[in-house]
């Protein structure tokens, strides 16, 4: 039954994530215009949740770029090529802006229990993340669907 909640509760898909010590997210939205895609922002110095004393140690911003669930795994694929294709220009600038940061896509994934998994990476993909400098990161995630 938890299991089955937190389904539910978390519905996960592809984020673009941007973070470092010097990132401010504010301006980053302020003159990329894509606030609408935003999930969550963080700030350096503010508490981290859970670790009582601890401070982030950098900024950072959530962008959803899809709303393809995890277990759509082509789909985000489909719909992060779209997005980088229709930003790439405002990434470039705004990237080349920033000097410390790290920017990557996290896919989530569910894993599918099988001997072996593959998920494919379109070369369009590798080709404009890799152009703009942002990384991929795939999360694997337990699949609730296939042990009830």
């Amino acid at each position: 039954m938890g299991a089955a909640i937190w389904f539910i509760l978390f519905r996960m898909s592809v984020c673009f994530v941007i973070t470092g010590e010097e990132f401010d997210p504010e301006q980053f939205l302020e003159t990329s215009g894509l606030i609408h895609h935003t999930l969550r922002i963080s700030r350096k110095g503010e508490p981290i949740r859970g670790f009582p004393g601890r401070l982030k140690k950098a900024s950072q911003i959530s962008l959803d770029p899809s709303d393809a669930d995890f277990d759509h795994f082509q789909d985000q694929v489909a719909d992060v090529i779209s997005f980088l294709r229709s930003n790439a220009d405002k990434l470039s600038h705004l990237l080349a802006l920033t000097q410390d940061y790290s920017a990557y896509f996290d896919f989530p994934i569910n894993d599918r229990y099988n001997v072996a998994q593959a998920d494919y990476l379109e070369p369009e993909l590798l080709r404009l993340s890799g152009n703009l400098n942002i990384g991929i990161m795939i999360s694997r995630y337990p699949n609730f669907k296939e042990q009830q």
